[in-house]
C-alpha cells in the first residue's frame, strides 16, 4: 500500500492520522491504490504540521495552531531532536505538562506571556532560551538545531498577547521559510 516513511504527516501524530484514514477510506470501499495515492498526495492544512521549510538538514515546521499543551504533546510524540519554539498567552492552563516532551527536546526556545513559566517547566530538564519576538525565536532555534532535526513551532499557548487576530500569524510561515 504504502510505507509508513513515505506518509506526508510528520511523527507519529501524522501516522496515526494517515492509518486512521486509510482503514476508513477502505472500510468504506475505496480500493487500495485510490487510497495509497491520496494519502501520498496528502498535504497538511496551513499551520497544522505543515513542513514550511529544509535547510541545512533541518526541517522547519509550522504547527502554530496547536495552542494548548496537549496539542503541542501530540505533534511531539515519536519525535527526536527538535527545537520547540512555545509560548504566548496560556490563559491560565497548566504547562506542566509539557515537561513530558523532554526526551524529544533539544531545546526550547520560550517567548511572549508564558516565557518565564515555559522556562520553569523546563529548568534543568533540557536548554532553555528566552527570547522577546518571534524574529528572534526563529533565529535561536535555527542556531540551537542539527542536521537531522527539526524546529517545530508549536506554541502550546494562543498568540494574542502577540498578534491582533490569526491573520497576522501568517507572517510566520514566512519567517520559518525563511530558512
Amino acid at each position: 500500500m504504502i510505507a509508513a516513511d513515505e506518509i506526508p504527516l510528520p511523527g507519529v501524530t501524522g501516522l496515526e492520522d494517515a492509518v486512521a484514514a486509510m482503514g476508513a477510506a477502505l472500510e468504506y470501499g475505496v480500493g487500495v491504490p485510490a487510497v495509497a495515492r491520496a494519502v501520498g498526495s496528502f498535504r497538511p492544512l496551513a499551520h497544522r504540521l505543515q513542513v514550511v521549510a529544509r535547510a541545512g538538514g533541518v526541517t522547519f515546521i509550522d504547527d502554530s495552531k496547536a495552542t494548548n499543551p496537549h496539542a503541542t504533546l501530540a505533534a511531539l510524540r515519536g519525535t527526536t531532536d527538535v527545537v520547540l519554539i512555545a509560548g504566548g498567552r496560556s490563559k491560565g492552563i497548566d504547562l506542566g505538562p509539557l515537561a513530558q516532551t523532554a526526551p524529544s527536546l533539544t531545546a526550547v526556545i520560550a517567548l511572549g506571556e508564558a516565557k518565564h513559566e515555559l522556562a520553569r517547566v523546563f529548568d534543568g530538564v533540557v536548554e532553555v532560551a528566552i527570547v522577546d519576538t518571534m524574529d528572534q525565536a526563529v533565529e535561536a532555534a535555527a542556531r540551537r538545531s542539527t542536521p537531522g532535526g527539526s524546529v517545530l513551532l508549536s506554541p502550546g499557548c494562543a498568540s494574542l498577547d502577540m498578534y491582533d487576530g490569526y491573520a497576522a500569524r501568517r507572517a510566520l510561515r514566512a519567517r520559518l521559510q525563511s530558512y
